[in-house]
């Protein structure tokens, strides 16, 4: 089974922009045009024009680039489109080197193969490092990637509850310093050629 859309247009374009307005990226489109995967009131067409009133349907190509992994996965909320999932320790976002078929993506990609999705295509759109514990959102087919990355992407805010060493010199503050990823390719340090990153803190608790 593939995921399917319908989206009625409702001005005269071309398909191809008209789908781009929706969060279809071109990459997408393009596999989805290799494929024949895209009708227009229920004819088999390409990248031709389109005029309001008439349906698009689109269906999501199938890739087999990644593995599933079938192991638990605590599932927070769920819809047609989205994933909250609780990310434990030790487990990586995303497939890496070392772990090239065991990450929570690969978790993900399980999980909806047991849903009768033929090879899925899921995305973590909230990545946490290794040891972090917490809530990932995560899409379930590249057009929610897309319509999160046109709509969403610069909107979104996180949160950590983090344990350190040390004393912080001021109750409240912010941490202006780049990053950038360790020597041993997983942890990250502050370093001047890294990416900027602003940190917002509040003490909530401290050890006597």
């Amino acid at each position: 089974m593939r995921y399917s859309f319908t989206s009625k247009v409702t001005r005269s374009t071309t398909v191809k922009r008209w789908l781009a307005e929706q969060g279809v990226s071109h990459r997408l489109f393009k596999k989805m045009l290799a494929d024949h995967l895209i009708w227009v009131d229920g004819q088999a067409s390409g990248n031709g024009p389109v005029e309001a009133g008439q349906i698009i349907r689109f269906e999501i190509p199938t890739s087999k680039t990644l593995t599933p992994e079938f192991a638990p996965l605590e599932v927070i909320y769920e819809d047609a489109n989205w994933l909250i999932v609780s990310k434990p320790a030790g487990l990586t976002s995303v497939p890496g080197p070392h772990t090239p078929n065991s990450s929570l993506l690969n978790r993900i990609a399980g999980y909806l193969v047991e849903q009768k999705i033929d090879a899925p295509q899921p995305a973590i759109m909230t990545r946490l490092d290794r040891d972090t514990v917490g809530l990932v959102l995560a899409a379930k087919h590249p057009y929610a990637q897309g319509r999160f990355d046109q709509a969403h992407q610069r909107t979104l805010t996180k949160h950590y509850l983090a344990v350190v060493s040390g004393k912080l010199p001021s109750p409240k503050g912010e941490i202006d310093a780049p990053l950038k990823l360790a020597a041993d390719g997983i942890h990250r340090i502050v370093a001047a050629d890294g990416q900027a990153a602003l940190t917002k803190y509040r003490v909530l608790k401290e050890k006597t």
